[in-house]
């Protein structure tokens, strides 16, 4: 299982050492998947979106509490469920494709991003 981003299909300004690392990831999982597929290794990755983890609240708490409210309500609109993601969502995707009930899913890149992947532009592009 490989974790990569939204943002190894859709690059944000700024951020191009994640990007390429990212889309690597991607590519990787490809490759494993085929080269251990025969062994019956299944190979997946998920590509989160944005994820309220520590360091998006330690982020979130550096600002005045008006800047931190405009940036949530930013985020907000970049995902079509109207948040962010937790933790434990990403977690429940990843336990889903290690289950042998998705044991015939491999050289999948699965978006769990609330639908970002799928919006235009990201407020860095503003």
């Amino acid at each position: 299982m490989n974790v990569s981003s939204h943002q190894a299909q859709r690059a944000v300004r700024g951020a191009l050492p994640y990007v390429t690392a990212k889309a690597a990831v991607e590519g990787l999982t490809r490759a494993l998947a085929v080269d251990y597929g025969p062994r019956g290794i299944p190979v997946n990755a998920v590509a989160s979106g944005s994820v309220r983890t520590e360091r998006y609240d330690a982020f979130l708490s550096g600002h005045e509490p008006a800047a931190a409210a405009r940036i949530e309500d930013q985020m907000r609109l970049l995902h079509p469920v109207g948040r962010v993601g937790r933790p434990d969502e990403v977690a429940s995707a990843v336990a889903y494709l290690l289950r042998e009930e998705a044991s015939f899913i491999t050289a999948a890149v699965v978006p769990v991003d609330g639908g970002r992947s799928a919006r235009a532009r990201d407020p860095e592009e503003a």
